[in-house]
């Protein structure tokens, strides 16, 4: 401030007999110098005083932002990959409504092959007590070939025994 206050106002061209006369008016000019210096400092560095106070925040906010971005790109990431995920998600469900048809189709083949294997064991138990019983079967085969083939055997079947007869 104080070569501002020189520029403006040089004490040494001032005599010595106006400073004695009028020591209230000295008073007043240097304190309006003073003023009118300070004013001048204050608008010469003002600009760069606001770009400092800017730097400064810049400097001190720029490292959370940059946190803050690189956080909120992972999360978008995230984000997206999660709807990829729901999306798949919502196709395999509308692929499972898809598959009631079939799956209704193996339920009735499932049915009805429990329904054959229940008959075939029924006709089982029937061979073997019958077998039981003749200690020798009337045919050539065995009951679980007769079983497998669903032919009756020839005791079961009067027109067998006469075609064997002639």
């Amino acid at each position: 401030m104080d070569r501002f206050s020189g520029f403006l106002f040089d004490s040494s061209k001032v005599s010595t007999s106006d400073s004695l006369l009028d020591p209230d008016m000295e008073y007043k000019v240097k304190r309006v110098t003073e003023k009118f210096s300070e004013s001048l400092h204050i608008v010469a560095n003002d600009p760069s005083l606001a770009m400092y106070r800017i730097q400064e925040h810049i400097r001190k906010s720029l490292p959370h932002q940059a946190q803050c971005k690189a956080d909120l790109t992972l999360l978008h990431q995230d984000v997206i990959g999660h709807g990829y995920d729901v999306s798949y998600a919502i196709n395999a469900v509308e692929a499972m409504h898809g598959s009631q048809k079939p799956f209704s189709n193996i339920e009735a083949l499932l049915r009805s092959s429990i329904h054959h294997k229940q008959q075939l064991d029924e006709r089982s138990a029937a061979l073997r007590e019958q077998s039981k019983t003749e200690k020798k079967p009337s045919s050539g085969t065995s009951p679980q070939r007769q079983l497998l083939s669903g032919r009756p055997s020839n005791d079961d079947n009067p027109r067998s025994s006469d075609t064997n007869i002639n």
